[in-house]
């Protein structure tokens, strides 16, 4: 009798977590939903930033909400087809894949734009969200439910697939993490606030998931219960830090975007839409394009006033024109 109560007790206590994880999110929700108004709905339909907000913020949710209501029908023995309970267990980590690859884009995005947008840094990005979601696939066919799979799984244990999801992870972030460190550290960075901001929070996002995968997935491993509270804090946090990444870039121009040097640089996605970040450092191309036109225009200025000193009647005739012409102080520069 004490051993089932305590496996009850424990139930309850997983129910709560995950309830508790829910009322984080959507805590973090409205706290931000200002921000969310002012700097995402007002952006274009085109805009890519915006759509991957919307989906990190209110796929979280949703899947959530699901995931709480299909656990309470377990808990109250509510009647359920067994398919759809053995096909919702196994989604499980698709959705924190689809969660997962929503964040490292953000993440990707703004470390292709610290490389000035090179192909090869692209091409690298591309092949690692492609493997990961591989991995994921892979690890979702190997681990099907058998015929012993029973709906109580739902609140007691992860599948195993979430060990391909966290190995997955773990790869993606060490090497967005490394190109993060690699450019931060080899350039003249370090005083430019959109960079610190990339640096600073590129390292704690990698932190904060780094534990929180190898967690899920340990536990995956050992079929603990406690997995369960873990994966819905894992949307929790996927969540919060996407959004909280575009908010934070979205902020930087209007609090320090008039305390750097006096040229400017535009940081460019993948898909050329018209949001970019911004920070006051210029691309060495800009800054040589910048100084041959100015290079020109001195030589022409200097071609003008030779042309000018050789020629005695110029002045005379420039004042000439200008005294006849009553209109001339009106539109001369």
């Amino acid at each position: 009798m004490s051993t089932v109560g305590t496996g009850d007790q424990l139930q309850r206590h997983l129910v709560l977590a995950s309830g508790a994880a829910l009322f984080t999110l959507v805590w973090e929700w409205a706290i931000t939903f200002d921000d969310e108004v002012e700097f995402i709905w007002s952006k274009r339909n085109n805009s890519w930033l915006k759509w991957i907000y919307l989906f990190a913020r209110y796929y979280a949710i949703a899947a959530s909400v699901a995931s709480r209501a299909v656990e309470a029908a377990v808990d109250y023995g509510y009647p359920m087809e067994w398919t759809c309970v053995r096909v919702w267990y196994s989604c499980q980590v698709l959705v924190a894949s689809h969660a997962m690859s929503a964040l490292e884009m953000v993440l990707m995005v703004r470390v292709y734009a610290l490389y000035n947008r090179q192909r090869w840094v692209a091409a690298v990005f591309i092949g690692l969200l492609l493997l990961e979601n591989v991995v994921v696939l892979v690890g979702i066919l190997v681990n099907l439910p058998g015929e012993g799979f029973n709906p109580t799984d739902l609140t007691t244990r992860l599948p195993s697939s979430f060990l391909y999801f966290g190995f997955g992870t773990m790869i993606v972030q060490v090497v967005i993490l490394y190109f993060t460190l690699r450019k931060y550290f080899t350039g003249t960075w370090k005083t430019i606030p959109l960079v610190k901001l990339i640096f600073r929070d590129g390292t704690l996002a990698f932190a904060v998931l780094a534990i929180l995968s190898l967690s899920l997935s340990v536990h995956a491993a050992k079929g603990d219960p406690l997995g369960v509270s873990s994966y819905a804090w894992l949307l929790v946090v996927i969540s919060s830090v996407t959004c909280r990444l575009i908010i934070n870039m979205q902020k930087l121009p209007l609090d320090e975007g008039h305390s750097s040097e006096d040229t400017s640089i535009e940081f460019t996605t993948f898909f050329s839409t018209v949001y970019s970040f911004r920070t006051h450092q210029t691309p060495l191309s800009d800054t040589n394009t910048t100084r041959s036109r100015t290079t020109d225009y001195t030589s022409r200025m200097s071609r003008s006033r030779t042309n000018r000193s050789s020629n005695p009647f110029s002045s005379r005739t420039s004042r000439t024109n200008r005294s006849s012409n009553p209109f001339s102080d009106q539109y001369s520069t």
